[in-house]
């Protein structure tokens, strides 16, 4: 999905959690030439793939809202989510990246406390 995004394929979000601070992941980073894009904890307003992933949640309510879906296999339900996000139109996601300077701004302008994203 973020391969297709021509703007920023190697920046790397991480909240400091332990498993993505590791010394092993920090040499993946090295060994890719990823750029490091650290945030504070639980602020994924500040993280991409979260406002992705929340513009995906918001497409499969309504698919399974239209379909009067009351019961989904989990094999259904991930071919479904899968569908979703490869289908997923690239301005969404360059326009979720190129809006991070905003939502940089606005968080500074609230003293860190969460944003409209």
């Amino acid at each position: 999905m973020f391969q297709n995004s021509g703007k920023c394929s190697k920046l790397f979000v991480q909240d400091n959690c332990p498993r993505l601070n590791c010394a092993k992941a920090r040499k993946a980073l090295k060994e890719v030439g990823g750029a490091l894009f650290p945030i504070p904890k639980g602020s994924g307003d500040l993280n991409p793939i979260e406002n992705v992933f929340n513009v995906a949640k918001e497409e499969l309510q309504t698919q399974a809202i239209r379909l009067n879906s009351t019961y989904e296999s989990f094999e259904d339900f991930a071919k479904r989510a899968k569908s979703t996000l490869y289908s997923m139109r690239r301005e969404i996601i360059d326009n979720t990246i190129a809006s991070m300077f905003k939502r940089l701004d606005l968080i500074t302008k609230n003293r860190g406390r969460r944003t409209k994203y």
